[in-house]
């Protein structure tokens, strides 16, 4: 009955708060206390005091929501050396080595050492500037009757055509004699090579010059004496082939005959002929007939001469 009666009263009392009145939101608020009694076996009623009470645990308070909390301080600052694009700097290797092998110091004596094959391959270059380098004193020759050819290369362009043969000019039998003569003063550190055409052309030899020694010399004859005169011309790849030797003097032999070189064609020449001298002899019967020949415009435009031989004086020797 006792645990009933405490029930009873308990409710009583909520139901007694819930039935006042309450103030509105414009009232101040009010302070209130609540009163609790309690029968015992002899229904006598007794209240509790505050120090009845059972003191409620403490509970810690509770840290504050993570969303809460002020986010942390950014530090800005930036390393400079970070910022700077490529590459990060090299430090200096006092043993650093190259790709080669070759060491490289600051306090080398030779700072880079050539490989074998760098070493083979300027040997080479040196080698071949030697062999380009004029040696030795220049020379004067003549052929035909030419007047002073200087130089130290020479190259010597015969017409092998049929006109030029025993059944036309005749010319090829008295070159055999005019050549071995101009060559045999040549001395040993001169060059020389000659060059025929027709349709083609054809050297002494390799198509090389030739240093002007006694064996070179003697196959001058042999070479003129074994040639047949046939064919049509071409004096554009008879040109283009002597200039290839970039010589010093060409001495270009021909009748002329057609087909003539116009002047682009000249002019294409002298370009690639640089600075060698084209010194031409035209073979003919009779005067000279044309007094503004391709063959003497040639000789004019590459600082060379141009001479006019008709053969009957030959003949008449």
């Amino acid at each position: 009955m006792s645990v009933i009666s405490h029930l009873m009263l308990l409710s009583l009392g909520l139901l007694t708060l819930a039935n006042m009145p309450r103030t509105t939101g414009s009232e101040a608020d009010r302070a209130g206390e609540i009163v609790l009694a309690v029968l015992d076996e002899n229904q006598e009623k007794s209240y509790l005091q505050k120090s009845d009470a059972v003191a409620e645990p403490k509970i810690p308070p509770t840290a504050p929501a993570i969303a809460s909390d002020p986010p942390p301080a950014i530090d800005f600052q930036i390393d400079m050396q970070k910022k700077l694009t490529g590459p990060a700097p090299i430090e200096f290797n006092e043993r650093a080595s190259d790709l080669t092998g070759n060491t490289i110091g600051r306090n080398s004596e030779t700072p880079y050492e050539l490989s074998e094959e760098d070493l083979k391959l300027i040997e080479a270059d040196q080698k071949l500037v030697r062999n380009r380098k004029p040696k030795g004193s220049e020379t004067t020759i003549s052929v035909f009757g030419s007047g002073d050819l200087t130089g130290r290369r020479f190259v010597f362009l015969i017409d092998r055509s049929k006109s030029m043969g025993e059944q036309g000019l005749g010319v090829l039998k008295q070159a055999r004699i005019e050549l071995s003569k101009a060559i045999d003063t040549l001395e040993n550190h001169h060059f020389f090579q000659i060059v025929v055409y027709h349709n083609s052309t054809g050297t002494i030899g390799k198509r090389e010059l030739l240093p002007a020694t006694t064996e070179n010399k003697q196959r001058v004859p042999n070479f003129l004496q074994s040639l047949l005169a046939f064919g049509g011309t071409n004096h554009e790849r008879g040109l283009y082939s002597a200039i290839t030797y970039r010589p010093d003097v060409i001495v270009m032999m021909t009748d002329g005959g057609s087909p003539d070189l116009n002047d682009g064609q000249l002019k294409a020449i002298k370009k690639s002929a640089r600075n060698t001298q084209i010194h031409t002899i035209q073979f003919g019967l009779g005067t000279a007939r044309d007094t503004n020949h391709f063959l003497e415009r040639l000789s004019q435009i590459t600082a060379g001469t141009y001479r006019y031989i008709d053969v009957r004086n030959w003949r008449k020797k």
